[in-house]
């Protein structure tokens, strides 16, 4: 059981906030005598699925010569804080399933790609997609998972539901049962 403001601390949020939402999903969770608990983990991996509108915030596009990870590289090389790297190169990491073919990462500041070799395109078009989120959970719960290098694995599974590919349901049904069964869900 975590309290309700260790549960606003680890997000980054006010304490109001977290009171408003926890009733909205009394199926998936219960009130304990020492704090909030999941009782259906599963049921909030799949309603976080269906019902998150998404990070919201400023997202640009971008492509550039190189294999995606010599990119992704270059990307953690000029960026100002850590990106937390999502979709397709989370999900290879937490549960190898399907070769990368975007990158998604959520920066804090968006960092001047043009003098290190991108150009910025369309969405259809971009390899790399970066996001400095609204959302003020995004960066934070990519700060609870052990590698710190990635996002949530249930934000990389959204993100990658966004992917084309014949495979994306697979990976993302496998992504799903290795987060399940990872400590920090439980």
């Amino acid at each position: 059981p975590v309290s309700q403001a260790e549960i606003a601390r680890r997000l980054g949020v006010s304490h109001v906030a977290v009171g408003k939402q926890l009733p909205l999903p009394d199926d998936l969770v219960a009130r304990r005598p020492d704090g909030w608990q999941v009782v259906d983990r599963a049921g909030c991996w799949d309603r976080f699925m269906a019902e998150y509108s998404g990070p919201r915030g400023l997202t640009t596009y971008w492509a550039a010569s190189g294999d995606r990870a010599e990119q992704l590289g270059r990307i953690e090389r000029v960026a100002d804080d850590a990106p937390a790297v999502s979709g397709d190169f989370a999900a290879d990491f937490y549960a190898p399933w399907r070769r990368p073919s975007h990158i998604v990462a959520y920066v804090v500041r968006q960092p001047a790609l043009e003098e290190h070799g991108f150009a910025s395109v369309r969405s259809a078009d971009a390899t790399v997609e970066l996001c400095t989120p609204q959302d003020p959970t995004v960066l934070t719960m990519s700060r609870e998972w052990s590698s710190r290098r990635y996002a949530d694995p249930l934000l990389a599974a959204w993100d990658m539901r966004r992917s084309s590919g014949g495979d994306v349901d697979s990976a993302i049904a496998e992504l799903r049962d290795r987060a399940l069964r990872e400590p920090l869900w439980r």
